[in-house]
């Protein structure tokens, strides 16, 4: 269980080291279960690099909003900046996400369902939702983040 004060220490980091910042690198390592986001911001006139490490990642959902207008995340020229616009903790979930099998034919599964607790926006735009266990701000450890 997630104490409030780690729970509020979380949402603190977030906020102050990486939203609105300028997102210049995702990494997906599917065999470590990892995803890294590298973040640019600016604190007194200082440029700032925020790394932000999910660890024992149970699930990664992607979502493009169809009607949104600009830049899309994989759209973006060497000059355009990728906004992370809104990144947040949610101890007992963000909500449940399924994904439900359409094809008959399809034996391998007919329902997954995932409970996601951190979510984070990119241009206010794409939409990404993390199942994961672990945190790392900055070399700050926070674990056993996922809520029975």
């Amino acid at each position: 269980m997630v104490s409030e004060k780690i729970f509020k220490e979380i949402e603190s980091l977030l906020f102050t080291e990486a939203e609105f910042g300028a997102l210049f690198d995702i990494q997906i390592d599917y065999l470590k279960e990892t995803v890294r986001l590298d973040v640019l911001s600016t604190s007194r006139k200082r440029i700032k690099k925020t790394i932000l490490l999910f660890e024992q990642v149970l699930s990664l959902y992607v979502c493009k909003s169809e009607d949104a207008e600009g830049f899309r995340l994989n759209e973006l020229n060497d000059t355009d900046v990728a906004l992370l616009s809104e990144i947040s903790y949610h101890p007992y979930g963000f909500g449940k996400i399924n994904v439900e099998t359409i094809n008959a034919k399809l034996k391998g599964f007919k329902e997954i369902t995932s409970n996601t607790n951190f979510y984070f926006q990119v241009n206010n735009k794409d939409y990404f939702f993390l199942e994961a266990n672990r945190l790392v701000i900055n070399n700050k450890v926070f674990n056993n983040l996922l809520v029975p």
